[in-house]
């Protein structure tokens, strides 16, 4: 659509205006009823469903045993001294009656469910042997006779874990819910925590709810005082304002209507449309005040707005295409975050188009005033024009650079870590450091273990497996035949114990203990190929294999990571051809992308030399970020394509003079509302926002000072 069509149409919405005014105002309202239903959902499993063989084995693992990953974790610890103390086992033991009888608990793993090899049916603790010793004896006797002790039971007796296994069909929240009041007031000389998988992410629902509530009105606020700074009127924030508001209430409003959930993904969507809204109102208002005809002309104002709207919807749709190549990656988390923030871009857009020029005609058109106050940046301008007169050292300097900077592309690797997206300084968080100072572990690998002659029940065959399992898992002594053979048979008669034996009874699942990981996962890879290793030595290949959710981690998501680069590569070609139908010549719409894949690919070049690596969070970031760094480059190619006739130079520089203030204003916007995500209490928030940042200010400097000469090189 021509300008001069657009600005009729934007005429005639003006003329109109009550009625416009009715219909965006009804819109809003709706919307509004739509975020009392706003919710905040955490499936970190949600990330790795699919069709992958690991997380279909582990899928098949869950249904054979037991739903392992519906487990809650909890840690009883002394608060003084340790459990080594005749009040503090009868109290813990009153504890676990409790649990057990609590409504939705099926059972409880703890030191006082462990059986005694000699009294079978009797638990170790309530034996005649361990009453014969004295507390700590007792303690330190069950950690050295049975190995599930030795991964529940710290090593100083100061602390231990209880697993509670939720009923069939139990959901987990109402569950910890329930056992809420146990950790407020737990049993005198005792502290219950939570800790592990499940109460993780509900830590991470809390820390999302919190910064809805905090990031997003500060980003406004920032936003808001950045345009007042920016022109010096009121009348300009509002004009500029209201319409991101308005955007943020649709998709606020859609989320809530169509029941979408905000998610540990979605936690950055909000920021990412308020400063983008607010930057195509800058861009906007700054255009519509510098008509030639003069700001109080209002067809003029409206020329300028039809001209800049075209722009402003190509920056929203490349910003689009960055979300919708997430769905690459085939994985339901991504998919939803995908397909919300192409939807908010959509929302958010249709705002600013409707609302923006009716703001400006009621409040902006007969003050020309306004954008005498708007900085001219005059020193960037100046060294843009000088750099615009070498276009050949322009291409040969963006050459060296892509070529240095893909060389390292090649050197960054990957990383996952789960508590990645855990907010600082949380419970849980702390409860986790405190797990592995105290030398226990939260979370498992279960080792599961073939049936040694294929018949259900506990042979001499099946002992001897897996005896020499459990002694390799273990260590030595652990893997007592007879002891095992005793487990097997008394486990299938309990609730507890049963489901570590599968439901054919040919198959036995011995869980290993390991940490939750703060950093990245090598410590589990490393188990992991050391265990798989012994096992193939030991002749025991295909007949003991390790599964766990962590593994299904450990091996997803570096081929998510992989696929987010191809969604990135993907997104690079799409954005390409549109502006290339916008530009009408492939050779230009190839220069002009160049500059805006340089800042990304500087990203990764700063996570390679600070030693750090491509997570997830990052990989979503780039990818993100080179949508909002095209929007620089579009908006001056828009102004180079609207110039009067004239040599490519001078086209450029009119251009320059156009389309470089906003720019580089709409950058310190971008760069002040994404700051507040360094508030944020979840590390990968603050992540995204730091990486983004980043990319956004080398956009600026690639798109005033490299576009415009590799523009003037194309078109020789």
């Amino acid at each position: 659509m021509r300008p001069f069509e657009l600005a009729r149409l934007l005429a005639g919405w003006q003329a109109h205006r009550r009625l416009a005014l009715v219909i965006l105002a009804l819109i809003t309202l709706v919307a509004a009823f739509g975020t009392q239903r706003l919710r905040a959902e955490v499936d970190i499993s949600a990330l790795l469903r699919g069709k992958s063989t690991i997380y279909t084995q582990w899928s098949e693992v869950e249904n054979r045993f037991a739903p392992f990953s519906k487990d809650e974790v909890y840690v009883v610890s002394a608060d003084s001294g340790t459990l080594a103390d005749a009040a503090r086992l009868t109290a813990l033991e009153d504890l676990l009656i409790d649990l057990n009888l609590t409504s939705g608990v099926a059972a409880t793993l703890s030191i006082h469910s462990i059986l005694s090899q000699s009294e079978p049916g009797r638990p170790w603790l309530k034996s005649d042997v361990a009453k014969a010793l004295e507390p700590a004896a007792r303690l330190t006797a069950l950690r050295a006779e049975n190995a599930t002790a030795t991964q529940i039971l710290s090593p100083d007796l100061t602390s231990t874990l209880v697993i509670v296994m939720p009923a069939a069909g139990q959901d987990n929240a109402a569950l910890a819910e329930a056992i809420a009041p146990m950790v407020a007031s737990p049993p005198p000389g005792l502290t219950l925590r939570p800790a592990g998988l499940n109460e993780m992410q509900r830590a991470i629902a809390f820390g999302l709810l919190h910064d809805q509530l905090v990031l997003t009105p500060a980003s406004i606020i920032i936003c808001l005082a950045i345009t007042f700074w920016l022109f010096g009127s009121w009348r300009a924030v509002v004009i500029c304002g209201v319409p991101p508001l308005m955007g943020l209430a649709w998709f606020f409003g859609w989320l809530g209507w169509s029941g979408m959930a905000i998610d540990q993904f979605m936690a950055v969507v909000p920021t990412v449309l308020i400063v983008l809204s607010f930057s195509d109102c800058v861009h906007l208002y700054h255009a519509a005040v510098r008509t030639d005809a003069g700001p109080d002309d209002p067809d003029a104002a409206l020329r300028a707005q039809a001209e800049t709207l075209p722009a402003a919807f190509m920056t929203s749709f490349t910003t689009a295409i960055a979300f919708l190549s997430l769905l690459v990656v085939q994985a339901p988390a991504l998919s939803q975050l995908s397909l919300a923030g192409a939807a908010g871009m959509g929302l958010t857009f249709m705002a600013v188009a409707l609302s923006f020029p009716l703001l400006f005609s009621v409040f902006g058109a007969r003050h020309g005033g306004l954008r005498k106050t708007l900085p001219q940046f005059a020193w960037p301008l100046s060294l843009a024009k000088v750099v615009l007169g070498m276009p050949r050292r322009v291409l040969a300097v963006t050459l060296i650079l892509a070529a240095v900077l893909l060389a390292m592309e090649t050197q960054v690797t990957t990383s996952f870590s789960m508590t990645e997206y855990l907010p600082r300084k949380t419970d849980v968080g702390l409860t986790l450091d405190d797990l592995a100072a105290a030398g226990l572990a939260s979370d498992s690998i279960q080792v599961i273990v073939t049936d040694a002659d294929g018949i259900p029940g506990v042979s001499e065959a099946d002992s001897a497996r897996l005896s020499l399992v459990a002694s390799e898992i273990y260590g030595q002594g652990a893997g007592d035949a007879n002891a095992l053979s005793a487990w097997a048979e008394a486990g299938a008669g309990t609730a507890l114990m049963r489901r570590f034996i599968a439901e054919d009874g040919l198959a036995y699942a011995l869980p290993l203990a390991i940490a939750v990981q703060r950093g990245g996962s090598e410590n589990l890879k490393e188990t992991r190929a050391q265990l798989e290793a012994r096992f193939a030595e030991m002749g025991l290949a295909g007949q003991v294999v390790l599964r766990s959710y962590s593994l299904v981690m450990v091996e997803v998501l570096p081929g998510l990571i992989g696929k987010l680069r191809l969604g990135f590569y993907l997104s690079i070609l799409a954005i390409t051809g549109l502006i290339w139908a916008m530009l009408g010549s492939a050779r230009l719409a190839a220069v002009s992308v160049l500059p805006n894949v340089i800042p990304i690919l500087c990203v990764d070049a700063f996570l390679l030399l600070t030693g750090q690596q491509v997570t997830l969070t990052s990989a979503i970031a780039t990818t993100v970020a080179f949508g909002i760094a095209v929007d620089n480059g579009i908006h001056l190619l828009n102004r180079f394509r609207l110039a009067p006739a004239g040599p490519v130079a001078a086209r450029l520089r009119y251009a320059l003079d156009h389309s470089a203030p906003p720019i580089i204003t709409t950058t310190l916007l971008l760069l002040g509302g994404f700051s507040v995500v360094l508030l944020s209490s979840m590390p990968s928030v603050a992540t995204f926002g730091i990486l983004v940042a980043l990319a956004l200010m080398l956009a600026m400097l690639s798109s005033i000072l490299l576009l415009p000469g590799l523009v003037r090189w194309s078109l020789k």
